[in-house]
């Protein structure tokens, strides 16, 4: 279950949900881990982590993001 709204904007980065497993992200900096349950991405705000089951990245380009698969969570882990 996501426990975050289906779409977020923030500071130049904004990323949607769907029910049907996808997850769309504006403001990708990089991709810092990419495994089949979790997926992390740098963003203007900290890190994007992505976790669920036989994720995948079927595109990314010019900042922009498309992950799908089972999303159980997604969360922003800030430093400091």
């Amino acid at each position: 279950m996501l426990e975050m709204p289906s779409e977020a904007s923030v500071s130049g980065m904004s990323f949607t949900v769907t029910d049907g497993g996808e997850l769309y992200l504006k403001g990708c900096l990089e991709i810092s881990a990419y495994e089949a349950e979790r997926i992390a991405v740098g963003t203007s705000l900290g890190t994007l982590e992505i976790v669920g089951k036989a994720l995948d990245i079927p595109k990314y380009a010019d900042g922009e993001l498309t992950v799908r698969g089972e999303i159980i969570s997604v969360s922003i882990l800030r430093e400091g």
